[in-house]
């Protein structure tokens, strides 16, 4: 994980945690909150995927086709047909793992941001997007 040194200017820390994602509860569900700021390609997020403005049913079966899978801290989602959506560190707590690993799934939360407050941003007009992933540990690893 790229880290700034200890001595680097405030805007230079925030700067590194833009465009970021990182883990989140979604009505007691884990979830990834993945930006997409304009200045970065876009990840695609179509409805014929699963992508939807609602919140999951959480009694509905993951997305067919995605695929999430944790390795430590490196998660490493597909989607249908297999082309990597995202994968990056994340700073994972042990309850976020266990969720996953008795969920087998993680919601992904994605939508045109770049930071949290463009996360409310969009949250509050209507332009996040979510779907819900079958998720697994790599090897041993939980």
């Amino acid at each position: 994980m790229d880290t700034a040194p200890a001595h680097a200017a405030p805007h230079q820390l925030a700067q590194r945690l833009l465009a970021q994602p990182w883990p989140e509860w979604l009505d007691d569900r884990p979830a990834v909150v993945v930006p997409q700021p304009a200045d970065r390609p876009a990840r695609p997020m179509l409805a014929v995927d699963g992508w939807s403005i609602h919140r999951p049913d959480p009694s509905a079966d993951p997305a067919p086709g995605w695929e999430a899978v944790l390795d430590e801290h490196l998660l490493t989602v597909t989607r249908p047909g297999g082309e990597t959506w995202f994968t990056g560190q994340l700073p994972l707590t042990r309850e976020w793992r266990r969720s996953v690993r008795n969920r087998g799934e993680i919601t992904l939360i994605s939508g045109p941001f770049g930071n949290l407050g463009g996360f409310t941003a969009a949250a509050t007009s209507g332009q996040l997007q979510l779907v819900t992933v079958a998720a697994r540990f790599a090897g041993g690893t939980w």
